[in-house]
């Protein structure tokens, strides 16, 4: 949705950025680093949205744990927001499977695919689980 002044207002999916952060309103478009909260990745999810996690770092078995490093995020239309941690507005970042798989059953999902390889991603949505695709 976009208000009178063209600028980015997104109150379903609270994407926001950093000058919205520090200014208290949003800036135009073209500016938009956008990021979004759990919350809001939450609601934007059930309403639509797709949820996209990404492998950053090969995973690797470490006795009976799969480690790597995977970031998550959301496909709204034609825009994508990275989830970040309210602190600081860091990417969240997963470092296990099973960390990665606990925050998708918190979302409400009960498939949920995980790609493993770096460059990799898998399609999260409440609809049906689709197969991890480079």
């Amino acid at each position: 949705m976009l208000c009178d002044d063209m600028f980015l207002i997104s109150a379903t999916c609270t994407m926001f950025c950093r000058e919205r952060v520090a200014f208290g309103r949003c800036q135009p478009m073209r500016n938009l680093t956008p990021v979004i909260l759990q919350a809001g990745l939450k609601e934007a999810l059930t309403e639509g949205g797709i949820v996209e996690a990404l492998c950053v770092e090969d995973a690797k078995k470490v006795l009976n744990v799969w480690q790597g490093t995977w970031r998550i995020q959301l496909r709204l239309g034609d825009q994508t927001a990275l989830l970040v941690i309210s602190r600081g507005l860091e990417p969240r970042e997963f470092k296990t499977v099973t960390g990665l798989i606990s925050f998708a059953v918190e979302l409400g999902l009960t498939t949920v695919p995980v790609p493993l390889k770096k460059g990799e991603k898998a399609t999260w949505t409440h609809d049906a689980a689709v197969e991890p695709f480079p």
